[in-house]
């Protein structure tokens, strides 16, 4: 059984009015469900991890229950408590499917059963709670079938107004998500991967297989799926200039796979591989490194709102194209990141990764705690890795922190070591695809004996590997070479010989078939 932690009241009005202050933070629901304002009625009554009025469950077959809280609260004064009625309306469906173009079935009753009867009594200044269980499988051995049901909920209080006359339970039932390659679980490498959900179904990298094999054996040594972190793009810190609050907006294609999480994120993290998302700048003047105290507080409380309401695994910080120097707009300080990477720390604690990306004047002070105002930024993050990625226009870049001087380490973007960073944390290679025309194959060639050299030195201090946004086989100029650092990256710091498979591709005399596979399809 999986039941969810209660919101308390100081998150919750967090929360809520910064929902109420800016749309773009949880827009997207996928849904036109109707109901009124948040904040037109005494009465609000919702979903835990929800602001509209839809619950989405999600049961695996095998999982047995999933429980979730039904929560009521007061905005105003109630001269004595009231009781709150959830009521089953099968007549909604009709008109549910019909306005949203689903076709969801009535959840039978023998398959849900609510905690405390189907009330919730309301007093001033109190959370009040309900909770309803749907069963995948139910007491008497019964099992619900593979499929999408919706048991639609009248809301009704007899002396107030509620928030929503309606109140929607989706539940989805879905088999394993079967017929994948095993995960790699080696300690020789730890992939790292990008995938920007403005073009791309993230399930992708349930597509991104390895195999191994010694130089002295055509024997193979495994064949598996890799990545170890997906983190998703494109999410971004704004500024609203009316409020003067820093907003956490995630793109509508992002809200999209999450608001499908059972269906574009769930078999990835069945898998073993941890999904995340990226935060990063939005051109606005305002980024990680010119925050108030209270903008702070205030981004944070929305990024853990989103993490309650969509279940990942972490965060990945990249201040990149935060545009700062605007007219009008902080000046760029160096306390101001660290305690915003500190506070999410001390926020989510270590039930999340979180991980920075090195990259430019943002963090290139994160080595001198005299700047940083005391916090070793190494500290809180679980890992960090080179930004330092230019497609086509440079080489593979060694940003290597730890041997900064040697010649076979970038000159282009010398760095310094995290403070408080175990280098074992630190990845040095983010690799572009296809990086140079094939004409330039002696300096191509000079650049692949660096990072070999790199790695028999003792140079290379972790076996974290990044990659530019993953991709498919598309008719453009890196087909059928894109992956080449697939091959060459696990090669260069195992001393084996590696073969990258795009699978469910047929590859014939001609040529690859397949192209554009997994080209996000809504």
């Amino acid at each position: 059984m999986r039941t969810y932690k209660l919101i308390f009241l100081v998150s919750l009005a967090l929360a809520f009015a910064a929902c109420k202050q800016d749309d773009t933070i949880y827009q997207g629901t996928g849904y036109d469900l109707g109901g009124d304002e948040l904040f037109s009625s005494t009465i609000t009554v919702r979903g835990e991890r929800t602001i509209g009025n839809k619950i989405p469950v999600v049961i695996t077959r095998g999982e047995g229950s999933v429980t979730e809280n039904i929560f009521a609260y007061s905005s105003a004064e109630l001269s004595f408590p009231e009781t709150v009625l959830l009521n089953v309306n099968e007549k909604l469906i009709d008109k549910y499917n019909s306005v949203n173009g689903t076709s969801f079935s009535i959840l039978p009753s023998e398959f849900y059963s609510f905690g405390d009867g189907n009330t919730i009594t309301v007093e001033t200044g109190k959370i009040s709670l309900n909770t309803i269980t749907i069963y995948e499988t139910n007491v008497l051995g019964n099992v619900l079938e593979a499929g999408d049901y919706l048991l639609p909920l009248d809301v009704f209080a007899s002396a107030s107004n509620v928030s929503n006359e309606h109140i929607y339970v989706v539940v989805v039932v879905r088999e394993q998500y079967e017929g994948l390659a095993d995960l790699y679980q080696g300690d020789e490498l730890f992939f790292v991967f990008y995938v920007n959900t403005n073009e791309y179904d993230p399930r992708i990298i349930t597509d991104y297989c390895l195999s191994k094999k010694s130089f002295s054996s055509s024997d193979k040594d495994w064949y598996c799926a890799i990545g170890n972190i997906l983190n998703l793009r494109v999410s971004t810190i704004s500024y609203d200039e009316n409020s003067k609050r820093a907003i956490f907006a995630p793109s509508a294609d992002l809200y999209y796979i999450l608001n499908n999480y059972d269906k574009y994120i769930l078999p990835i993290q069945e898998t073993g591989i941890k999904v995340c998302i990226s935060i990063e700048g939005k051109n606005s003047g305002l980024g990680f490194c010119n925050l108030t105290d209270e903008q702070i507080d205030d981004f944070v409380s929305q990024v853990k709102f989103f993490l309650d309401t969509y279940p990942l695994d972490g965060i990945n910080l990249w201040d990149q194209n935060s545009g700062y120097g605007m007219e009008g707009m902080p000046k760029m300080n160096t306390t101001s990141y660290p305690k915003l990477i500190q506070k999410l720390r001390d926020t989510f604690g270590y039930e999340k990764l979180l991980t920075i990306t090195d990259y430019m004047e943002p963090t290139e002070y994160f080595w001198d705690t005299n700047a940083t105002g005391g916090i070793s930024v190494g500290e809180y993050i679980d890992y960090a890795w080179s930004g330092y990625n230019k497609n086509r226009l440079e080489f593979i870049q060694i940003v290597d922190p730890y041997h900064q001087g040697n010649a076979i380490v970038s000159s282009l973007y010398p760095r310094k070591p995290i403070a408080g960073l175990d280098p074992s944390k630190y990845g040095c290679i983010n690799a572009p695809w296809n990086y140079l025309p094939k004409d330039y194959v002696e300096i191509a060639d000079e650049n692949e004996m660096n990072l070999f050299k790199w790695n028999k030195d003792g140079m290379r201090q972790s076996n974290i590997l990044v990659f530019e946004d993953i991709r498919t086989n598309l008719q453009d100029e890196m087909e059928q070479s894109w992956y080449w650092p697939l091959e060459l990256l696990p090669m260069t710091y195992t001393n084996s010989m590696f073969s990258f498979e795009f699978v469910n591709l047929t590859i014939y005399d001609s040529g690859w078939v397949g192209f554009n596979k997994w080209l996000k399809d809504w």
